[in-house]
């Protein structure tokens, strides 16, 4: 669709259903990222099939976003279990190698750096992904998220 062929609301409730997905920047909770796209999209759907593509496409990237953040703070718990669980069994053999400890720290910093910054990095791209899908949004552009599922069709 062309800027020219719809109407000035209908582009900005467009962008409402991608820039509502920030909230949770002035909320800090982080499934009001859901919530309030969500509210939008339900209450505007029917006044145009733009606003309702959009407001689809800005929910399944939220729920994908939330699973990517699920699935890695699963994982970052399973590691850090095993990796305490080793620490408990091996804890004599921690006393009397300090090349062990040293193994032992790095590999704990490894278990919560490296999520740490894997969620930063999902927040920073979701944030940017929505402000771009808002400005085509904007121009009248149907916009579709990258690594995105698709739930609502």
């Amino acid at each position: 669709m062309m800027r020219d062929s719809l109407p000035s609301p209908v582009r900005q409730w467009g962008m409402w259903c991608h820039l509502s997905s920030l909230a949770w920047i002035v909320v800090p909770v982080r499934f009001i990222s859901l919530v309030v796209p969500l509210i939008i999209w339900l209450l505007k759907r029917e006044e145009h099939p733009f606003i309702d593509a959009q407001g689809k496409e800005s929910l399944n990237f939220q729920i994908s976003i939330v699973i990517y953040e699920i699935a890695i703070t699963a994982l970052w718990a399973v590691a850090g279990i095993f990796l305490f669980g080793s620490a408990f069994f091996a804890a004599p053999a921690l006393e009397s190698s300090d090349a062990a400890g040293i193994a032992f720290v790095a590999s704990l910093g490894i278990v919560f750096l490296v999520p740490v910054i894997l969620l930063m990095l999902i927040g920073v791209f979701a944030a940017i992904a929505a402000i771009v899908a808002a400005l085509k949004a904007s121009n009248g552009e149907s916009y579709r998220y990258p690594f995105t599922l698709r739930f609502l069709k």
